[in-house]
């Protein structure tokens, strides 16, 4: 399934377009949203993420000018994910589990690890984002 359909670009385009300033984590989140017209994902211990509406992620290190971006489609998939949560409008865009996948290989495909430090309760693998699969290498056109 082709996640990134005009549908996709459409609504990720009309998201940017409705943030808010009480939409960002940060002032920093903010800027960069803005400086690289993309939908903020949130802060990992070292970078924020982004999105744009042609399905690439983007994500900004603690260095100033540090940027990586890829539009590799397991991470694109996990960036949807992450996207849907802060953006339910999202979850429409969510793939489902292609037939040749292969079961993460950090959760076993249960969908979790490790323990959320905030609850204490079984956290969603941060390696697939909880999907519990990964795209089969083999059969993926990047």
């Amino acid at each position: 399934m082709n996640t990134l359909t005009p549908k996709f670009r459409l609504e990720v385009e009309r998201l940017i377009k409705e943030l808010k300033p009480g939409d960002f984590i940060d002032a920093e989140e903010k800027r960069l949203a803005e400086d690289l017209h993309a939908l903020p994902l949130g802060i990992s211990l070292w970078s924020y993420g982004f999105l744009t509406s042609d399905g690439e992620v983007i994500q900004t290190e603690w260095e100033p000018n540090e940027i990586s971006r890829t539009k590799h489609i397991q991470t694109v998939t996990c960036a949807i994910v992450v996207a849907a949560r802060r953006f339910p409008q999202l979850e429409a865009f969510i793939p489902a589990e292609p037939k040749d996948s292969i079961a993460c290989p950090a959760c076993q495909g249960t969908k979790l690890w490790a323990t959320n430090v905030v609850t204490g309760e079984p956290a969603r693998c941060v390696i697939c984002a909880g999907l519990g699969w990964h795209y089969n290498s083999d059969n993926v056109n990047e």
